[in-house]
């Protein structure tokens, strides 16, 4: 039997890579997807397991109500996955103050409003699951990814703070971090993963591992996991 079927599950960042490929999974396996995405219109197609809300999550004002609106509009929501984030690279010194308030704003304050607002929730229905996606940036902080480190490694200490904070209420708080992932998270960026398959996860290999983790047995938690490509390689932008 699939312990999966007809669950209700929040996805942010839908629209691409891996929130996309994640979607994508999730409804493949009989689950009714909730996407949240920054476009008016979603990349995959609605359908009666498919539902898009555009959401700004750096509209810090207005998550709050978008967050209480979906949660009346489905009480039996029991899943999030937070995935939407935004890469910033460079020297700190070089870097805008404009661009650390939206790039802490995306990728941590609005992940802490979007925990504040679900795991009462979750805990109130006495299961459910909230799975953060993080970065391997958040454990192993590099040269020029100050800024964009830090705010995963606060998505680090955040899950593990909130997983004991809601174990009692039987809901689960995981994080998954994965390595370089073949996405479009590196269109506007000075590098980008290697071209062969061995440089790089597929959006595809995080979901499936995503997947996993909410089909496991309810007793039992993985806290935290890394996934990295097979070779760690870098190529820089002309």
């Amino acid at each position: 039997m699939n312990t999966l079927y007809k669950r209700q599950i929040l996805v942010t960042g839908c629209n691409r890579g891996i929130g996309l490929a994640t979607t994508q999974s999730l409804v493949e396996q009989g689950m009714r997807v909730i996407g949240l995405g920054l476009q008016e219109e979603p990349t995959l197609k609605e359908s009666d397991d498919f539902t898009y809300l555009p959401c700004d999550l750096n509209n810090l004002k207005q998550l709050t109500s978008t967050f209480k609106n979906i949660m009346s509009t489905y009480p039996d929501l029991d899943a999030v996955i937070a995935n939407a984030g935004i890469g910033s690279f460079g020297h700190l010194e070089q870097t805008s103050d404009e661009e650390i308030l939206h790039t802490v704003n995306i990728n941590l304050t609005s992940q802490i409003l979007l925990a504040k607002a679900f795991t009462p929730h979750l805990k109130a229905l006495g299961r459910g699951d909230f799975i953060f996606v993080g970065s391997v940036a958040g454990i192993h902080p590099g040269k020029k990814g100050s800024l964009y480190c830090a705010t995963k490694a606060g998505l680090h200490a955040l899950s593990k703070a909130l997983r004991e904070e809601c174990s009692s209420k039987n809901v689960r708080v995981m994080l998954v971090q994965p390595g370089m992932t073949r996405t479009n998270f590196y269109d506007q960026l000075h590098f980008e993963p290697g071209d062969e398959i061995e440089h790089a996860l597929e959006p595809l290999d995080v979901a499936h591992l995503i997947v996993n983790l909410l089909a496991m047995p309810k007793h039992m938690v993985i806290d935290e996991v890394t996934a990295t490509p097979l070779k760690k390689v870098i190529q820089f932008k002309s």
